[in-house]
């Protein structure tokens, strides 16, 4: 708190609040905490939006004292953020928001009719099942900050293109063309588990198109690997360049040892990436898999973080 209102214009934000309420803890803390549930920590973090100069990107200037009390309100917490991820089926939600503190500017930026976190649940409700969508919000909580544009075309990527599989599809599936053209780019690997939600989706893209490359997709794995197949493909999608060719030939010896087979230098997979970045757009690279003929299929078969 200190830090926070060491900033000149923070403070003097801070100083018009306390003007109007100068029992801030009783007359504010204290409902958050007791009424709204929630921790310190999360307070603190409201407090941060609160009394940030970005809160005119979202309202009215005319009205922006109004609004920075009004986002300290236990009613706003609960009716807003809390309700809101309860309804959709994220268990524990006050463990989402100590992890992803920009859940709070998400339940008041506005995308359509609604705010982004709800538009972000909505899509998520279309495109998973309840199972999936509580999994993948309590691994990767930012992932209720992006755009439901940007989840649909992650969504598609991942599973059209990379061939990861929700909770329906390990289940197994009907014998529909659908499912069959689904098998054929099957590789076992669980979107629950897949760290690109909270990751661009161009880094996503170009990762996987140098295991491509490789001929390393899906990752092979020895059978004395302690780790999972899900958990090397997001090392691999998450980690520096530097250690890149380490989870690439993963073998459960320590990092600094190297081991025969292909492998790329950091110089390597920063070249390939910026040449990544300078070619198609991400759109253009499931482009192809959308356009695949589903026509004589009867049904489908569906069932601490900060902004990316």
């Amino acid at each position: 708190m200190k830090s926070l209102l060491d900033q000149p214009t923070e403070a003097a934000i801070f100083a018009q609040i306390l003007k109007m309420h100068p029992d801030f803890d009783r007359m504010i803390v204290k409902p958050l905490l007791d009424v709204a549930k929630l921790s310190a920590a999360s307070v603190i973090d409201l407090l941060h939006l609160v009394l940030s100069q970005d809160l005119e990107k979202f309202c009215p200037d005319s009205c922006l004292l109004d609004a920075r009390l009004r986002l300290l309100q236990p009613h706003f917490v609960i009716s807003q953020v809390i309700n809101p991820l309860m309804r959709f089926g994220v268990k524990n939600p006050y463990r989402v928001i100590r992890r992803c503190p920009s859940l709070f500017t998400a339940a008041i930026m506005k995308e359509d009719d609604q705010t982004r976190l709800l538009t972000a649940l909505s899509t998520l409700n279309i495109l998973l099942t309840k199972k999936d969508l509580s999994s993948i919000v309590k691994n990767y909580p930012s992932v209720l900050t992006r755009s439901r544009e940007d989840l649909q075309t992650t969504h598609d990527y991942l599973t059209r293109v990379m061939g990861l599989e929700g909770s329906g599809e390990m289940a197994g599936a009907t014998a529909t063309p659908r499912s069959v053209h689904h098998t054929r780019h099957s590789t076992r690997l669980r979107l629950v588990f897949c760290p690109a939600w909270r990751l661009p989706l161009r880094r996503t893209v170009t990762r996987h198109l140098l295991l491509l490359l490789a001929n390393q997709w899906p990752p092979s794995l020895p059978h004395s690997a302690q780790k999972s197949q899900d958990y090397i493909v997001g090392q691999l999608l998450t980690c520096s360049p530097e250690q890149f060719s380490y989870w690439l030939e993963y073998h459960d010896q320590p990092e600094g040892e190297r081991v025969e087979g292909r492998a790329f230098s950091a110089k390597d997979v920063r070249q390939f990436e910026k040449m990544c970045n300078t070619l198609t757009p991400e759109e253009n690279f499931i482009r192809e898999e959308e356009d695949e003929d589903y026509s004589d299929s009867e049904s489908g078969t569906s069932d601490s973080e900060y902004c990316p």
